[in-house]
């Protein structure tokens, strides 16, 4: 619920989803590069905080940022309408 420039990052991420041809929104954490481009500028300012906490998180979590080689979040509906959020991550072994 992370509130940016006078709202709410999951109100943008919402109707994103539901007006995307697809019903389906990626951001990508890992590596780092270029986000997908419908992605508003609340969204984008969330992203680059979060990614500059995901180091201290990674190390929290009892990780090593070395050890993550792809990490996205996918945000999609589902057959039943519902939003729902799935995280995928592919660790140095290849590992799902």
């Amino acid at each position: 619920m992370n509130y940016v420039d006078d709202g709410y990052v999951i109100d943008d991420l919402r109707k994103l989803v539901r007006t995307n041809e697809e019903n389906r929104v990626s951001i990508i954490w890992i590596p780092d590069g270029r986000q997908p481009s419908e992605l508003s500028p609340r969204i984008l300012k969330s992203v680059d905080y979060w990614k500059g906490r995901l180091p201290d998180l990674v190390k929290a979590s009892g990780s090593d940022m070395r050890a993550i080689r792809e990490f996205s979040t996918e945000i999609f509906i589902k057959a039943n309408k519902q939003i729902a959020v799935e995280g995928h991550l592919i660790d140095d072994r290849g590992r799902v």
